[in-house]
Order: C-alpha cells, then structure tokens, then sequence
C-alpha cells in the first residue's frame, strides 16, 4: 500500500480493478469509470500481440483492463485533459505497465498517434449534445462528435483492423453514419438492457474497416440486472 499511496495527491484514490491486482487512479469527486467501461473491456475482440489505441482513455481503465485479458498486447492512450493523462501515467506504472502502455496527452483531432499502426481501436466516447452540462467535456461532443471518432479510428487502423465502442442505444445513428462512411462495417451487436423485458439502453458496437459489408453477428443481451436481483451490476 505504500508504493500506491505514495503515486496519489490528496484528491484522488486508487480503486481496485478485482483483475490481476490492478488499480486506477481516480479523483474522489467529478467523472469516474463506470460500468459501461467494464463491459466495453470484455465484449472487446482482443487477439495475442495486438496493438491498441484508446481514444479518449482517460484515467486508463480500458487499457487496464484489455492489459489483464491479454498479456502480450500493447497499447497507446490519447486524453486530452493534462490531469487524467498523468492519472493514467501513474496506473500504469503502478500496475507494472509501463513497458506496454503509453499515455499521450493531446488532441484525438490532430492525430498524435501513428497511422495504420493499430489493430483494434476502442473508445468508451462522449456521446451527448453539447447542451448537456458536463464541466470536464468527458460525457458531450464539445470536443469530439462521432464523425471526428470515426475519421481518427480510420487513420489509425491497419486493414481490417477493428473498432469497438459503448453508445446509447438513442445515438446509434449518430456514430454508425459516419463509420460506414469511413469504410467500417458492423460486424459484432450486443444490447445492454437495465432489466428483463425492458428496452435497451446502450449497445455495445465492433465495427471493421475496408472488409466485406455483411455477416453482423447479433449477441445475446446483456441484462444490467434480473428480476428479483437487488444486488445491482
């Protein structure tokens, strides 16, 4: 505990990740993980030695995550805020990463990433309009709209290459349009529903770039939580 203790400021704590032993490094107040992350990270298709690149990583508890799934892959992280950067610096070096994750701070519009260098992309993004309040832009599109998602996922696959992504079940158009645009194709769906026989609320997307169009595979859904379950998610 003291290694941990000594990587945090005052503001922040390290919640366990209950994979291999990995924390994250979070602020006690404002926008932390939350579920929507933990599923984003398992329904993922993550293969021996890929590379990734989390758009949007922010504290890094994807990277984190895909880390504990799959020992040889590495990854790269582009956050724009300066102070979840450094969050995410610090989790991986506290969770022994260093070697295999990078963290860059700077903006997914520019592009501060290698081009067709990555096999899968995967981006938990903001998905509201701007008219939402949302202090640190980590939840709207004040900074990032699903078309700019879509272009950087295209420059920084390989082909083939994939892209996974968490969006509400009411934006699916929003963010869907602009990939096939790029040349994405839906290839895996997985609805996420807050309880038995209620609508869905968000969908969980892989998406392929410059593949044959077709051949989505359609997943059982994810019920958040049963009936006469009160223990929640």
């Amino acid at each position: 505990m003291g290694e941990v203790e000594a990587a945090l400021f005052p503001d922040e704590d390290a919640e366990e990740l209950l994979v291999k032993g990995y924390r994250i490094i979070q602020k006690r107040t404002g926008y932390r993980f939350g579920h929507d992350s933990v599923y984003l990270g398992a329904f993922a298709t993550l293969h021996a030695r890929d590379r990734v690149l989390d758009l949007g990583c922010g504290d890094g508890v994807l990277l984190f995550l895909l880390a504990a799934r799959e020992e040889s892959m590495t990854g790269v992280g582009v956050e724009r805020r300066e102070d979840a950067a450094d969050r995410a610096k610090r989790g991986a070096h506290l969770n022994g990463l260093e070697e295999r994750l990078q963290i860059v701070c700077g903006d997914i519009l520019n592009h501060p990433f290698e081009r067709a260098a990555f096999d899968l992309v995967i981006a938990n993004p903001p998905y509201w309009p701007q008219s939402f309040a949302d202090p640190e832009g980590a939840r709207t599109e004040a900074h990032l709209t699903p078309e700019d998602l879509a272009d950087a996922a295209a420059y920084a696959l390989r082909p083939r290459g994939r892209l996974a992504l968490i969006v509400p079940c009411a934006r699916l158009d929003a963010f869907l349009a602009p990939a096939f645009e790029k040349d994405f194709s839906l290839k895996r769906l997985q609805m996420i529903h807050p309880s038995s026989g209620r609508p869905g609320r968000a969908a969980l997307l892989e998406l392929q770039i410059h593949t044959k169009r077709g051949g989505c595979a359609v997943l059982p859904p994810l019920t958040v939580r049963k009936e006469g379950n009160q223990s929640g998610r």
